[in-house]
């Protein structure tokens, strides 16, 4: 940051693009800075890789987070993006330069509603058809909740997603994918949130399908 200093031959004290002006021994030194030649440790390369891996897909679903994390980050008073890196950090696998993401391992919301005991995810033709057990054995579940359905596409960093799709009860959802003239790897998750938003389910991992060209 640069200062105004009107005694100045410049007017600034402070740095300034690639110079920094500073006083030393009671006179004004004007220099400049030079690329940084120090190399980094692999500590500090292996954070920046993962949260680039991090970046890829949280910045992809942050509406998503928005409702999944979005009950905790209010308790704990964090941004719903905050608590989404948090919670998947393990995700990331692998040591530097090598590391990458284990999709089985990401979370996409968290609490304590019920999920279905049973799941089951295949292609349709206009993307994938979810199906479940409308029944389960916790008290805290209800007919009328709602299914949230996230399908990841890795290789687009692109994120396809329903924040409030159908009821419980009614046992199955289609979540539309857009038409691929080539063959892209999806990866899929689901999760409940309870009709008035008061309480959400961790999500489920359903699998990796491969969707495009003859779909």
């Amino acid at each position: 940051m640069a200062i105004l200093k009107s005694n100045l031959p410049d007017g600034f004290s402070g740095k300034t693009g690639n110079e920094v002006v500073y006083l030393l021994n009671g006179k004004w030194v004007k220099r400049s800075i030079g690329a940084r030649k120090k190399t980094q440790s692999i500590p500090l390369l292996a954070s920046q890789q993962r949260m680039k891996l991090m970046n890829s897909f949280l910045k992809a679903a942050n509406t998503f987070f928005k409702t999944g994390f979005g009950l905790i980050a209010s308790l704990e008073i964090k941004s719903p993006y905050c608590v989404a890196y948090s919670s998947n950090h393990k995700a990331v696998q692998g040591v530097y330069p090598n590391q990458f993401i284990d999709y089985s391992k990401l979370i996409w919301s968290e609490g304590t509603l019920e999920n279905s005991p049973a799941v089951n995810v295949n292609i349709a033709l206009n993307g994938l058809e979810f199906t479940w057990e409308t029944s389960t054995e916790s008290s805290n579940s209800r007919s009328n909740d709602h299914v949230m359905l996230m399908a990841y596409l890795p290789e687009k960093e692109l994120a396809i997603f329903e924040t409030s799709g159908n009821k419980r009860a009614l046992g199955i959802d289609t979540l539309i994918l857009p038409a691929s003239k080539e063959q892209v790897i999806v990866e899929t998750y689901i999760c409940f949130i309870a009709s008035d938003h008061s309480s959400i389910s961790t999500s489920i991992y359903t699998g990796r399908f491969t969707w495009g060209v003859n779909y």
